[in-house]
């Protein structure tokens, strides 16, 4: 039986020690090879544009809306042992900072971010 852990727009497989990306660097990749992760905030006036995550938003940082009205896409990116970066989209659609949904998409952001640093604590503790 395949035990897998769902999150948004992804999935770990624990069986064959790989995970799923569904929106974003789509593919299957080993997650034995993750040596760090981290949350960001995509700008989304770049999206299509440029490289994805070329352009980050720090989105915590409590000021008036009226002066942020940036759009942002929430992501995972995951740093490999050959060093490319993956990412997956945790967003759906480009969200406002400081509203419930990019509070909402940040969550399950962080909850991905939480489950990735315990794999890398296995399989590469020295990259911490």
């Amino acid at each position: 039986m395949k035990e897998k852990v769902e999150f948004k727009n992804m999935y770990f497989d624990k069986d064959n020690k790989t995970f799923t990306i569904l929106k974003g660097k789509k593919g299957t990749y080993s997650y034995t090879d993750i040596v760090k992760c981290y949350v960001a905030n995509d700008d989304a006036k770049f999206e299509g544009k440029e490289e994805p995550f070329k352009h980050t938003v720090i989105g915590d940082v409590l000021q008036p809306l009226v002066f942020t009205n940036k759009y942002v896409y929430v992501g995972v990116i995951f740093e490999m042992k050959d060093h490319s970066k993956i990412y997956v989209y945790v967003s759906d659609d480009k969200t406002p900072v400081q509203t419930l949904q990019y509070y909402e998409d940040k969550r399950n952001a962080d909850d991905i971010k939480a489950f990735t640093k315990n794999i890398i604590s296995k399989y590469n503790p020295t990259s911490n």
